[in-house]
């Protein structure tokens, strides 16, 4: 389970970062703030409370990028999710106007 947290953004190799975007926990909206993609990990940091939650690339099993909803992606997710279903998490999701991210973590 993801818990919000006090999180440092990461400073160093730095790829994106994207503002606007909403970070979905267990089908509830965490609320609007930023997503920094890193090198070295994917870290999220609401715009109103200042926390946030990271996730290290060890221990994300599977992404996917779409331009369409995230309900979409959790579907496609979620076949794969039913067969390993003691092994995996997909429990979040991060969306902006421009696309939805869903991880699948150990």
């Amino acid at each position: 389970m993801i818990v919000l947290s006090n999180v440092a953004v990461p400073t160093d190799g730095i790829r994106l970062i994207q503002g606007q975007v909403t970070a979905y926990i267990e089908s509830e909206s965490a609320g609007e703030g930023e997503l920094t993609i890193a090198e070295s990990s994917v870290t999220w940091i609401s715009n109103i409370s200042g926390q946030g939650f990271s996730l290290t690339y060890p221990s994300i099993i599977l992404h996917a990028v779409s331009r369409e909803s995230g309900k979409i992606i959790g579907r496609f997710i979620d076949e794969i999710n039913e067969e390993k279903s003691s092994l995996f998490c997909t429990d979040l999701f991060v969306c902006s106007n421009l696309f939805c991210i869903s991880f699948m973590r150990r």
